[in-house]
């Protein structure tokens, strides 16, 4: 038994700066900043804030399934739409779409702009590395969806994994596919290794490939990266295949840029909702007809079944672990494993 791929490169240095274990702790305990909503309204409406462009999910996913419970976006989403601030949702699930309506109406205020998160399309890689998370071609038809409403989405086609989806068969095929939901451009980033998450990481590598080890071994010898040589093969290659297939742009730039600060701008009153939500016309992708053999992975409607196996602390924002108006308005919690919410994972 492992933990999925995605926990194992979330930050840790939040656990253990609760107080947590960074291991067994981070992975089955959650903290839930249950008046995060209150508190980003208060924060966008303080005369210190001068409305810059705020990035969700770069730090922990806001559309984990804890989120099915607690809906803490629904209220940030509708401060953001009310202050016309200009905001962007980086998340690797499908409960982002419980919220298009919310999304379509700050879209008509100000900038809104969304990415999702695949690495990779290889069902058998998914059940492997990623037991937690819907299949990638649901992550996909997310993004066609948004993109279909007016929402521009791309993909941050991450982790790439050495020896594992990055031979050139495999980039295609995920390319191929990231351009048929019609994503706006594509990020891609090969895989970290920081503290942590490289014994993690190794320690599932050294059972399921042992063979692999001693390659990456030397492949991220001197640091959490890959070479940059490395890097710019890959991310070389994505960009050609991009260009291949007419999807976007294809640069790790794009995953981190952030809009120019705009000036504060008074709270706006919430707009009527649009009669007809804006297309781009485009029909992009949708899923097979027989479904995603996907072995029961939660989507929109059930992200709220793994929270019976959570450890869950609730706790107001604003104490000593609450520091500057992001961290403290991103709820931080963690998924369950695969396995302890009846999921029919590998060991």
């Amino acid at each position: 038994m492992h933990p999925p791929l995605y926990l194992l490169f979330c930050p840790k240095k939040t656990h253990e700066y609760l107080d947590l274990d960074a291991g067994a702790d981070f992975d089955s305990k959650i903290v839930v900043k249950v008046n995060a909503a209150e508190l980003a309204r208060k924060e966008l409406a303080s005369p210190r804030w001068g409305g810059h462009h705020i990035a969700m999910g770069t730090n922990v996913d806001c559309y984990q399934r804890a989120e099915g419970r607690y809906k803490l976006m629904r209220g940030i989403l509708a401060a953001l739409r009310d202050a016309a601030n200009p905001f962007s949702i980086l998340t690797k699930g499908t409960l982002i779409l419980r919220d298009l309506d919310l999304l379509t109406e700050a879209a008509e205020v100000t900038e809104v702009g969304a990415d999702v998160s695949v690495g990779f399309v290889d069902p058998e890689t998914w059940r492997a590395v990623e037991p937690g998370t819907p299949h990638p071609g649901r992550r996909l038809e997310t993004c066609a969806t948004l993109n279909d409403n007016g929402i521009a989405c791309g993909v941050l086609m991450a982790p790439i994994l050495p020896y594992l989806t990055d031979s050139p068969a495999q980039l295609d095929r995920t390319v191929k596919e990231i351009a048929a939901a019609g994503a706006t451009h594509i990020s891609p980033i090969v895989l970290h290794l920081r503290p942590g998450a490289r014994e993690w990481w190794l320690s599932w590598l050294s059972r399921e490939h042992p063979r692999l080890v001693p390659r990456y071994l030397e492949l991220y010898g001197r640091g959490s990266y890959a070479p940059k040589a490395y890097q710019q093969r890959v991310v070389g290659m994505v960009k050609e295949l991009a260009r291949r297939h007419g999807a976007g742009r294809a640069t790790p730039a794009v995953a981190r840029r952030l809009p120019p600060a705009r000036p504060a701008t008074p709270p706006l009153s919430r707009p009527s909702p649009s009669s007809s939500a804006c297309s781009s016309g485009k029909k992009g992708w949708r899923r097979p007809s027989g479904g995603w053999q996907d072995g029961g992975h939660p989507d929109v409607e059930d992200q709220e079944f793994g929270m019976r196996c959570l450890g869950v602390s609730q706790r107001p924002v604003g104490s000593r672990v609450s520091r500057g108006f992001l961290n403290r308005a991103h709820p931080e919690h963690r998924h369950p494993r695969a396995r302890g919410c009846g999921q029919d994972q590998p060991d």
